[in-house]
């Protein structure tokens, strides 16, 4: 199966995408850092240049992972805004391509 994953590069995200690919699975890892090069049956797409909306078109499915890190900082309202955006904006924008 091809998997569209965000946030595949993070705490869960990298052992998730490890179990995956020992079963055979080919993952779409969409991030902001890639990592060069990706391992075998990964590839990265970007989502700073709009090459993650065509790659969601390949997938049979999605995992999202993706969101700003909830204890990386205090929770100001500022910080509170960047979290509801990285993880629920985040979904609403997955929801539209699709």
């Amino acid at each position: 199966m091809k998997l569209f994953i965000t946030g595949g590069t993070g705490f869960i995200g990298r052992p998730l995408c490890r179990a995956l690919t020992q079963q055979g699975h080919e993952l779409i890892v969409v991030t902001r850092h890639a990592q060069t090069p990706p391992p075998a049956g990964t590839r990265f797409v970007s989502w700073d240049h709009g090459q993650w909306e065509p790659a969601l078109a390949e997938a049979d499915g999605i995992i999202n992972l993706a969101g700003e890190s909830i204890a990386a900082h205090r929770w100001t309202p500022r910080q509170k805004l960047r979290l509801w955006e990285s993880r629920v904006g985040l979904t609403h924008r997955l929801i539209e391509a699709l």
